[in-house]
């Protein structure tokens, strides 16, 4: 997953360019939850990400964006929703996504968009929000410094 402004110049543009290289897709989008400002995740990105993990049910995944931390654990908890999530196993498997990366603090709108297509009722956004973990790390990240 990169920023749409990713170049070679900036060297955060990742490219498989050889026949004998994994399988790969590229979403590109900015790491933002509101979905007023350009370039926003989209339902599609999501959905287009949950397609490519059935294609490749048999086969390890490698999903990343630049930091590792939202973007990228917003979709594998979409992934590990679709794969082994059963009603109710959303807070479930959040902690073990947190488990395997304990700074994730997934992107809501994604996970908006991943609780729409998964049809789970608002519970993968649910465990997101209530998750204490991730507000601790929300509001130590993103709160203004005090005056």
């Amino acid at each position: 997953i990169e920023s749409p402004d990713a170049t070679e110049q900036s060297g955060r543009l990742r490219r498989f360019t050889q026949a004998t290289e994994p399988a790969h897709q590229v979403l590109c989008f900015y790491d933002i939850d509101d979905p007023r400002q350009p370039a926003p995740p989209r339902r599609g990105h999501v959905r287009d990400g949950l397609l490519f993990a059935r294609q490749h049910v048999d086969r390890r995944l490698l999903i990343h964006c630049y930091a590792g931390i939202s973007r990228s654990t917003a979709l594998a908890y979409a992934i590990l929703i679709d794969r082994h999530g059963g009603v109710g196993d959303e807070r479930r498997l959040l902690e073990h996504l947190l488990e395997i990366r304990p700074q994730a603090t997934p992107n809501r709108l994604m996970v908006r968009h991943a609780d729409a297509l998964l049809r789970r009722g608002g519970r993968m956004i649910a465990a997101v929000d209530g998750h204490p973990v991730i507000q601790e790390t929300r509001r130590r990240n993103f709160s203004p410094p005090a005056v």
